[in-house]
């Protein structure tokens, strides 16, 4: 006893519409004429201030172990 198997029938879908056009990526676009800045960008380092205790908030500890 032979028995055939039936294949199912897909329907066919139709073809999807075209996306719409999107607006330029921000990342994409050319980078802008340079200015002048605003401010220096100097930063001056100070010696001899006490460490934080408790840290500021949003500031992370990070401790790396020392190369031999």
């Amino acid at each position: 006893m032979s028995q055939s198997r039936r294949v199912p029938r897909i329907p066919q879908q139709p073809a999807p519409e075209p996306a719409p056009e999107a607006p330029p990526s921000p990342w994409a676009r050319q980078a802008a004429a340079q200015q002048p800045r605003a401010t220096k960008r100097e930063r001056k380092l100070v010696d001899g201030l006490p460490d934080w205790e408790p840290l500021p908030p949003g500031e992370i500890l990070v401790r790396r172990h020392r190369q031999p």
